[in-house]
């Protein structure tokens, strides 16, 4: 028998995965690891679920296709972005169900920025992430994505940005101020996530000519802004 593909046996690891987490879940395991887990998880009272949605996008990674639109790109980026937000509210508290929406808006638009950021990168691992359809309606195939002799990419990009900005509206104002506070992490993270997308945009999105990034030196002055904001006023 031949042995498997480097990618089966990620989907066969994964698979076990779901697997020992579905006996972690039902307080069956017996390694340590999971015993942890599932203290951590009755402690917070973290919903099941959510672990089992991370792992089916995590998994939709794995055996990757590609979107032909923006409501199975939307899809995506809750299952690997909006739940781990949905999780760190558990733990960091919250008494408004707004906050919910605060997590599910904010993981998408942490994950679409993450996107326009890794154009490069995925592209040269064989992932294309952006919608199907966007990249037709904007003139351009695989082949040319990254052509900067016309202005399709920029279009496409400027789609993606905009997209990005009104998810990062979204959050904003579903987190009502009192709930601020608990979520001062997340509010960081918001912070230093829109200054990346806004750095991105005022250069034109160079991302086929190197990785946008924000300076650990901004980035900790950005963190600290944030938190004295939010802590002080």
């Amino acid at each position: 028998m031949a042995d498997e593909n480097p990618q089966s046996k990620k989907l066969t690891n994964l698979d076990r995965l779901r697997r020992e987490l579905r006996q972690c879940l039902q307080g069956k395991s017996h390694s340590p690891l999971y015993t942890a887990l599932h203290h951590t998880i009755t402690s917070f009272n973290l919903p099941q679920h959510l672990f089992l949605e991370l792992i089916e996008g995590m998994e939709s990674d794995l055996a990757f296709r590609g979107f032909n639109n923006f409501t199975e790109l939307r899809e995506y980026c809750y299952k690997v972005a909006s739940v781990v937000g949905l999780l760190c509210i558990e733990i960091f508290g919250y008494k408004s169900e707004k906050v919910k929406d605060y997590a599910i808006n904010l993981g998408i638009a942490l994950q679409l920025t993450n996107i326009i950021r890794d154009l490069k990168e995925d592209f040269q691992r064989g992932r294309i992430y952006l919608p199907q359809e966007e990249i037709l309606q904007c003139g351009l195939t695989r082949e040319n994505l990254f052509d900067q002799k016309g202005d399709g990419f920029i279009r496409l990009m400027e789609l993606q940005y905009a997209r990005a900005v009104e998810y990062y509206r979204k959050a904003e104002q579903a987190l009502p101020q009192a709930e601020r506070k608990n979520q001062i992490a997340s509010e960081i993270m918001r912070a230093i996530y829109w200054r990346l997308l806004q750095k991105m945009k005022k250069r034109n999105f160079p991302v086929w000519e190197e990785r946008m990034s924000i300076s650990g030196r901004r980035k900790i002055g950005i963190a600290l802004g944030t938190y004295m904001k939010i802590r002080f006023c």
